[in-house]
């Protein structure tokens, strides 16, 4: 590959630049601080930045005073083809174009596989640590070993960036740490393994608690079943005590209303009894009542009024004859007699009228008491003569009325066949008492009968015995052995009535385990499929354990294998130093060992041993040395492409003689590198063609 131009536009102090590379050595030259770096820097974003990115490397060669992006064009040869790369950093475009064979790309990818495939151009770190010497730095080459190593990695494994082996040790130590995360201590994103054994954790208890679950509903259904066995057998015993109870019960119903029929027939057997005594009563009294019919409508108080009737009127009698006597005797033309109606009229006043005495308003009494006394006594109102006349008059009459009333009860003495008044009474008396009697007879026998007749007597009796033959009939041989007691009936009633508490308990004990078995979620398939997930996550943790091994020993081989690698680099790079650096420090320098970082050591023969050249060469010995060694490198890297070479004045410290030696080496690489050296000096003219700025 061979640059032969780059146009820039907005780039740092260039509005506007474009400068061409005519030879194999180029020197750029111009005082300091007239853009020599910047075009170097120009050379190295033209053919490493990505103007599709925003970052601060980019930014800060923006040209001064402007807010734009920049643009950069390269033109290049690559074996007879022209080539154009054009960067656009304001409008985020890229373009190569291969005008002889019309290749186009537009991606830094494709892009950068072409450069490297062109010109052995990896990356910008790469190009900086070797290709390109800055100032004073020959010896910087040491900065970029990491690149440099993997840079010779790839080249000698015919491997690419991607592919490297320091990325492929990276890649498989972050996997394998990736896989490893949390496993010895707390880890915010847990790796593989870690949450394999979280998931085989969970798993693991997932499946005991669907196995204890499942369990625990085994022996629930076992001791549902022991339940259900129980309750049966309580139903059988319950329902032999129940048809136990219900014959007991029938057999008393049955005795009881035996009972009740004995009762009832000894009752009309007792009315039928009582009937026929209360006739044969009742003929007697009959005849008796009969005997004596007149004495039944006997007005026995008209009978005691009469006699009193006559005991007054023989008192009345006795009176009046013992006046007539009196008066006959001449004792007064007549007796004077008080009316008792008049004297205790007056007396009641004069009792009424003391009153007065508690309550005033009764004096006026005092008034009615005079008012009688003078009407019954002093008018004579209340008084009675009985003159000898009139004592006759009423003796007769009395006489009269006596002898009338003697002869009514003479009369009834001898139509009842007795002789005084105490039989007569005694025979009434008798007469009533036999009519009571027999009304009582006539009422019981009708309480008895109630509007019913013997036959209906008759007719119930044989209905009473047919229906205790039938409940007789009823009560088994086995009950006629052994009568059924009450208190074995009472306890069979408590037996039952416990037993159906107990089937209660246990039907509500069955639903409740019955609900609980149901409620559950797991079942065996559940427990296979968990059992499946823990050996499917087991086997997860086998195969990363597997894996996590295989990578280690493949980090091993590859760090071996990388250890080879830098050793043919290292014999590559030996061999390349101890070819010119004799030539570069006359001699005096030759074997040179390179170590497996990239470090260098040279035989001392004055140490008579290897030594650090930073630490025991001069300055300019240090330099002669890197340089060999930048090339050493770079003939490495190269691959047999021609590359390119930046040198920004770094040869300032070299003197004449060693200067000379530098551009005889340059010479002769000039087949592999295109050579640009920016320089502010002229020492340098007869080197290439110059290009001044």
């Amino acid at each position: 590959m061979f640059l032969r131009s780059i146009s820039v536009k907005n780039f740092k102090k260039f509005p506007e630049l474009t400068v061409r590379f005519p030879s194999d050595i180029t020197i750029i030259k111009g005082p300091n601080e007239q853009g020599k770096s910047t075009l170097l820097s120009a050379i190295i974003a033209g053919f490493f930045y990505d103007p599709k990115k925003s970052n601060k490397d980019i930014a800060a060669l923006r040209a001064w005073n402007s807010e734009k992006l920049y643009q950069i064009a390269l033109d290049i040869e690559h074996h007879g083809e022209d080539i154009a790369l054009r960067k656009d950093f304001e409008g985020k475009e890229l373009a190569l174009e291969n005008a002889t064979t019309g290749a186009k790309m537009a991606t830094i990818a494709a892009v950068s596989g072409y450069l490297y495939e062109i010109g052995a151009l990896r990356s910008a770190a790469l190009f900086e640590n070797t290709a390109c010497v800055k100032h004073d730095a020959l010896a910087r080459i040491t900065e970029g070993k990491r690149e440099i190593a993997q840079a010779l990695e790839e080249l000698i494994t015919s491997s690419g960036e991607n592919v490297s082996a320091d990325k492929v040790l990276k890649k498989i130590s972050d996997i394998t740490a990736g896989l490893q995360r949390g496993m010895r201590g707390q880890a915010k994103t847990p790796g593989l393994l870690k949450q394999i054994d979280g998931d085989i954790a969970e798993l693991t208890a997932k499946k005991d608690a669907i196995a204890a679950e499942l369990k625990d509903i085994g022996e629930k259904s076992s001791y549902c079943g022991e339940l259900t066995a129980h309750y049966h057998a309580i139903v059988r015993e319950l329902e032999i005590q129940r048809s136990q109870y219900r014959n007991n019960g029938e057999y008393f119903t049955t005795v009881e209303e035996l009972r009740k029929l004995h009762a009832q027939l000894e009752k009309v057997e007792a009315d039928s009894m009582a009937l026929k005594d209360i006739e044969s009563k009742q003929e007697y009294l009959s005849f008796q009542l009969e005997k004596f019919r007149h004495l039944q409508a006997f007005d026995q108080a008209k009978w005691y009024a009469q006699r009193e009737a006559l005991s007054v009127k023989k008192a009345q009698l006795a009176h009046f004859e013992a006046e007539g006597k009196q008066l006959k005797n001449g004792a007064g033309k007549g007796k004077v007699h008080i009316k008792k109606t008049h004297f205790l009229a007056s007396l009641m006043l004069c009792a009424v009228g003391f009153l007065g005495f508690a309550y005033t308003p009764l004096f006026a009494f005092w008034g009615l008491f005079a008012i009688a006394a003078v009407y019954s006594f002093v008018l004579k109102r209340g008084l009675v003569v009985h003159a000898p006349a009139v004592v006759r008059a009423e003796t007769g009459t009395l006489v009269h009325e006596i002898a009338v009333l003697e002869k009514q009860r003479d009369q009834v003495l001898e139509e009842s066949g007795v002789h005084s008044e105490d039989a007569l009474l005694g025979v009434i008396k008798k007469v009533g008492e036999q009519a009571q009697e027999f009304a009582k007879l006539s009422s019981k026998r009708e309480g008895i009968l109630r509007e019913r007749t013997l036959e209906d007597f008759t007719k119930e009796r044989k209905e009473l015995l047919r229906r205790i033959g039938i409940e007789e009939a009823k009560i088994s041989d086995e009950q006629k052995a052994a009568a059924p007691k009450g208190e074995t009936q009472r306890a069979l009633e408590l037996d039952i009535a416990k037993k159906e508490q107990d089937l209660a308990k246990l039907e509500k004990e069955i639903v409740r385990t019955e609900e609980v078995m149901r409620a559950t979620p797991y079942d065996h398939e559940m427990l296979a499929k968990a059992e499946e997930e823990l050996e499917w996550k087991q086997q997860q943790r086998a195969n990363a354990e597997y894996k996590l091994k295989t990578l280690e020993l493949l980090y091993a081989a590859l760090g071996e294998a990388k250890a080879k690698t830098i050793e043919k680099s290292r014999r590559a790079i030996e061999e390349y130093m101890q070819k010119y650096l004799p030539v570069a420090t006359e001699g005096r320098y030759k074997n040179v060992t390179v170590k497996d970082d990239l470090s260098f050591e040279v035989w001392s023969e004055e140490k008579k041993g290897l030594i650090a050249p930073e630490e025991h060469l001069s300055k300019g010995t240090i330099d002669q040395f890197y340089l060999v060694a930048r090339f050493a490198v770079l003939n490495l890297l190269n691959k047999g492409t021609k590359s390119l070479l930046l040198l920004d004045d770094p040869f300032a410290g070299f003197d004449a003689s060693r200067k000379q030696k530098v551009h005889a080496m340059l010479q002769d690489m000039t087949s592999v590198f295109q050579i640009i050296i920016f320089t502010h000096s002229s020492e340098y003219d007869a080197w290439g063609s110059v290009i001044a700025i």
